[in-house]
């Protein structure tokens, strides 16, 4: 097994579990936020997750929810995005090894974040962008949700074989 970052930055997707006590996931996943915060005093996040998630609430008109999220924020560290320069490469990246990330160019940026950061850190998610990057560009990632989805994962079939179809 990896050894894991001395940082993790949690994925819309998570937080999102963590805020949502009748997600099938919730318990495991606010265990292991639970032990990750023995180790650390804070979670982390992006700025794109927080967006993600606000767009969410304030969409859904969730106002309430949108205000007891943004308490939690000032409790965690969130992220700022890299630079453009860092984006590019991660996308380029992906993109040159079959991986298209496809819409998910926030998720790039996430992973952009992970990759620059010295050292680099890794992503809690169950999002295919962020599996891809682990496979393409070393990119350390952990699947609260689902644990032992990557190993029912197929690999993804090349731009080549999706064109024969």
């Amino acid at each position: 097994m990896a050894v894991r970052p001395p940082l993790l930055i949690l994925d819309t997707n998570v937080l999102s579990v963590l805020m949502d006590e009748r997600h099938p996931a919730f318990e495991r996943v606010q265990r292991l936020a639970t032990d990750y915060l023995a180790d650390h005093a804070r979670l982390t996040f992006s700025i794109v997750t927080q967006y993600e998630i606000e767009r969410g609430l304030l969409a859904k008109g969730c106002s309430r929810r949108s205000l007891t999220f943004k308490e939690f924020c000032q409790q965690c560290d969130v992220l700022p995005t890299p630079p453009f320069a860092d984006l590019v490469p991660v996308w380029v990246g992906l993109t040159k090894a079959g991986r298209s990330p496809g819409k998910e160019d926030l998720d790039v940026i996430i992973a952009a974040t992970a990759l620059t950061m010295d050292p680099p850190a890794g992503v809690v998610s169950d999002d295919r962008v962020f599996h891809d990057a682990h496979e393409v560009l070393g990119l350390h990632v952990e699947d609260w949700i689902d644990p032992d989805r990557g190993k029912r994962r197929s690999p993804p079939r090349s731009r080549h074989q999706v064109r024969e179809r």
